[in-house]
């Protein structure tokens, strides 16, 4: 009968070992906020595109509960807006909520008078449909 002799794990070798599943775990949690995070900026630049060219129907996209919403939205077809500039960005620390201010120079043809307005976004990333919606309020062109 043969006997193997092994060698028992050192500390090193725990420790790198454990290194290596902090390290692999770290990096997957990060790869998955990073995801989340392209995600949020594609959806921003997509919402500010349709807000910008007045594509009422890709605005409604971005509206998880559309239906459910009592806002007349067809107004902002007579909207014309000039610029779009974001003041600033906040992303909660659990990187599921966003919460973004712009302003909007706008105008309405019929008037020909260039209006401002701060629009307070927030949005809000869902897990289930991985993607971000629109949570706030559409801005309100008077």
């Amino acid at each position: 009968m043969t006997f193997h002799s092994y060698r028992p794990i050192n500390a090193r070798m725990i420790i790198f070992i454990l290194s290596c599943l902090v390290f692999f775990i770290g990096g997957c949690a990060t790869f998955i906020a990073q995801e989340q995070m392209d995600s949020l900026e594609a959806s921003l630049r997509s919402y500010e595109l349709a807000v910008r060219w007045g594509q009422y129907e890709g605005i409604k996209g971005f509206i998880r509960d559309f239906d459910n919403q009592s806002r007349n939205y067809e107004k902002f077809s007579s909207v014309k807006v000039t610029s779009y500039e974001v003041l600033s960005l906040k992303i909660s620390k659990n990187d599921l909520k966003a919460e973004q201010k712009v302003e909007i120079r706008y105008y309405d043809p019929g008037y020909m008078i260039e209006k401002t307005l701060t629009d307070a976004q927030l949005w809000e990333y869902s897990k289930e449909a991985k993607r971000w919606y629109l949570r706030s309020d559409f801005p309100d062109f008077r």
